[in-house]
């Protein structure tokens, strides 16, 4: 991991230069992080528009940078950005728990065996359109899968699976 530590002068050349955006790809940092940052040193951004303005040689003008009493502070970016201060969602950290789990990847059994409740209301839902009997204000949740007719009790089987796996690697966080 790389850190980097810049001078607020050098943040600021560095931030009129290029977009947040770009810069934001090259420090592996997310561009409201660095924007945070620089709110916190003081340093202005340029403004919406501006390099718009600037491609198309429409004049610009750079806010200088306002002097502060404590020029001697070091600015440091790391390359890694959950140590710049992003938050990661709930919802990353549980895709990660299900992809780094220790056991087997999940296996997709052959027969619905204990279906979620998610898998016997897209059951019943497929047999009320069966039945002409569908209702298009339909209030209960169901899974909204296409398939091709012979492949429709393997498309439940997997969605089951797939949901029971979800929900196991959210509930590991709690």
């Amino acid at each position: 991991m790389e850190k980097i530590s810049l001078s607020r002068e050098e943040l600021h050349d560095l931030v009129w230069s290029k977009p947040l955006s770009h810069l934001s790809k090259i420090y592996g940092i997310a561009d409201y992080e660095l924007r945070k940052i620089c709110r916190e040193f003081d340093i202005p951004v340029p403004q919406n528009g501006y390099w718009q303005m600037l491609k198309y040689n429409k004049p610009v003008s750079k806010i200088p940078l306002a002097p502060i009493t404590d020029e001697n502070k070091k600015i440091t970016l790391h390359a890694n950005a959950q140590e710049n201060g992003e938050k990661i969602s709930p919802s990353q950290t549980g895709i990660e728990n299900i992809l780094n789990a220790p056991r087997d990847p999940a296996k997709v059994p052959e027969v619905l065996t204990k279906p979620h409740f998610l898998t016997l209301e897209t059951k019943r839902h497929w047999a009320d359109f069966n039945l002409k009997r569908y209702e298009y204000d339909r209030s209960i949740p169901y899974l909204s899968i296409r398939f091709e007719k012979p492949n429709q009790n393997r498309a439940l089987i997997f969605m089951d699976a797939l949901v029971k796996l979800l929900k196991q690697g959210t509930q590991s966080n709690h």
